[in-house]
Order: C-alpha cells, then sequence, then structure tokens
C-alpha cells in the first residue's frame, strides 16, 4: 500500500461572531480537513501558545481520519479584546505542511 503525506487543506475556527461575555466559559472549536496523518492543532492568541491550565483543548478525528477538530475551553477576559485567537492545523511530514484561520476576539 502506498502512504502518502498530505498537508491540511483548510482549517476553520466554527464560532461564531458573536461577542463573548467577559468571565463566562466558553468552547471554541476549529476543524481541519485533509491531512495526513491528522494534523496536530494548536491554539495561539497574539503569538503565544496557549496552554492549561488556563487553556485546555481536546482533539479528535474521524474515523477516516480525513477531519480533526480542536476544542479550547477558555474564560475572555476584558484584555483578551482585540486580541488574535488562531488555530494552528500542522503536518510536520510536509513541506509547508501548515494552515491556520485566525479570528479577532471581541470581549465585552
Amino acid at each position: 500500500m502506498l502512504y502518502l503525506a498530505v498537508r491540511p487543506l483548510t482549517v476553520e475556527i466554527l464560532s461564531s461572531n458573536n461577542p463573548f461575555s467577559a468571565d463566562r466559559k466558553y468552547e471554541i472549536p476549529c476543524q481541519t480537513f485533509g491531512s495526513r496523518p491528522p494534523a496536530k492543532i494548536t491554539w495561539i492568541m497574539d503569538g503565544k501558545d496557549l496552554k492549561p491550565p488556563k487553556y485546555n483543548t481536546s482533539q479528535s478525528d474521524t474515523e477516516d481520519g480525513n477531519s480533526t477538530t480542536s476544542i479550547l475551553s477558555f474564560v475572555p477576559t476584558r484584555q483578551d479584546n482585540g486580541r488574535s485567537l488562531t488555530c494552528r492545523a500542522s503536518n510536520h511530514l510536509v513541506q509547508s505542511g501548515v494552515e491556520e484561520a485566525t479570528v479577532k476576539l471581541n470581549v465585552f
């Protein structure tokens, strides 16, 4: 069997454009398609990796391995207003195997 590594084709942050309320917990999903093997998803805010315990993430792949979803759980603060939240899908087996999606946070 021929095994082909493929870069992620698309990445999308599946949150609505509704503003966030400060100090409430949110779960933000990010989905990527097309990566083989499944992409590793990392979350970044203004250039810094989001790590536990302040930020928690879970990641799951579909059975066929074509799609990967990561859910970021976090509590935005007023200081997060205007910051850029990025979901980065990477496949280190492929040259330039990185795709990302970014949203600007709107926190009240």
